[in-house]
């Protein structure tokens, strides 16, 4: 019987540690934005400063005394959406991580990158994520060496159902196979030459920076971590990436020879990179048709830093940068040219093939 009670009274000194350290979590969420998103010193958001601590004011307030989990989740995943930023969030360790695509998930999605002949004239390219691990980069490889096959004649269809980013330089790679990699880079440079970048300067997100470089050994990386910790050591609240130098006039590629219709398939689970690929494509000064439901949207601040919550109940995920003079403007989604239902295949090509251009 002793033995029972002490198991009782050990368990309710577990659970009531968890939920304190769960509640804690919130100030954990408040501080890494104060430590660490370019928000807190952007002088085009002046208000942002003031709506993170409304936020965490309404987030506590929820919150109480309560020794319940689900009230506090609650609390925290309401916190984090109030940002209206599709890179800020709270996972819970409990949910599937793809368990907020389950709805829109149409049946014939598919999970690989595929390049195929849907009939003579239509080429289908499936680009289910920019987030490409190992095991998939030897598709995505095979993918590319066929796009210049492609140029000219009939209609390459890029499929973005389910794409929710990763690195747009993947993005950025395939429109350089299709329309070659001298135009593209001249089209995106004319694109972006007032295009500048603002890092936020916190030991913070120096350290992931660090790691990263370490891990890819990228030059670009190490240079923004040597950038930061400079800005860090001279007190600068951002470390600020100027836009690139003028491109050389020897080396403008005047046009490009790709004359296929191209169509790319959209829905609202397309963010970030997703949306970089529209962007970069639609720099190449040729037609691009969007065909489905509108995208989500994105925030100029960009980046995304992931760090554990003190509970060790979930992630919680905040940009690191913040674009200056981005074209597409802050929290702008695509909208389809066409709207047309995105969960079946063979009525999203109908829709194609009812557009006289």
């Amino acid at each position: 019987m002793i033995k029972f009670y002490t198991f009782i009274i050990l368990t309710f000194a577990l659970s009531a540690c968890t939920t304190q350290r769960q509640s804690d979590d919130l100030d954990f969420m408040r501080d890494q934005i104060l430590e660490n998103h370019p928000g807190i010193y952007n002088t085009l958001d002046p208000s942002f400063k003031d709506a993170l601590e409304k936020a965490y004011s309404i987030a506590r307030s929820s919150i109480g005394s309560s020794s319940n989990q689900e009230p506090i989740k609650t609390a925290l995943s309401t916190f984090a959406k109030s940002f209206n930023d599709a890179h800020l969030w709270v996972r819970w360790e409990d949910v599937p991580k793809n368990d907020a695509a389950k709805i829109a998930l149409p049946e014939q999605r598919q999970s690989t990158f595929t390049i195929k002949r849907l009939t003579p004239e239509i080429t289908w390219i499936t680009l289910p994520t920019f987030d490409i691990p190992p095991n998939q980069q030897k598709e995505f490889e095979h993918l590319l060496k066929q796009l210049p096959k492609l140029k000219t004649k009939g209609t390459i269809v890029f499929d973005l159902r389910g794409n929710q980013g990763g690195n747009s330089e993947y993005g950025d790679r395939v429109v350089d196979h299709l329309f070659g990699e001298g135009y593209a880079n001249q089209q995106r440079h004319t694109a972006h030459k007032n295009i500048s970048v603002d890092w936020r300067a916190s030991p913070g997100n120096l350290s992931p920076m660090r790691e990263m470089h370490a891990r890819y050994k990228s030059d670009w990386m190490k240079h923004v971590a040597d950038c930061i910790e400079e800005s860090i050591n001279l007190h600068k609240p951002y470390y600020h990436a100027a836009p690139s130098d003028i491109l050389n006039p020897n080396k403008i590629v005047r046009t490009h020879t790709v004359k296929a219709r191209i169509f790319v398939i959209i829905e609202p689970l397309n963010v970030s990179a997703a949306l970089d690929f529209i962007d970069s494509l639609k720099m190449m000064n040729h037609k691009i048709t969007l065909i489905g439901k509108t995208t989500k949207a994105d925030r100029l601040y960009m980046e995304v830093r992931c760090v554990n919550l003190p509970s060790g109940l979930g992630t919680f995920s905040y940009p690191i940068k913040v674009y200056r003079n981005r074209p597409r403007g802050d929290n702008v989604p695509y909208i389809p040219d066409v709207d047309c239902h995105v969960t079946d295949t063979e009525k999203v090509v109908e829709c194609m093939e009812n557009i006289n251009e």
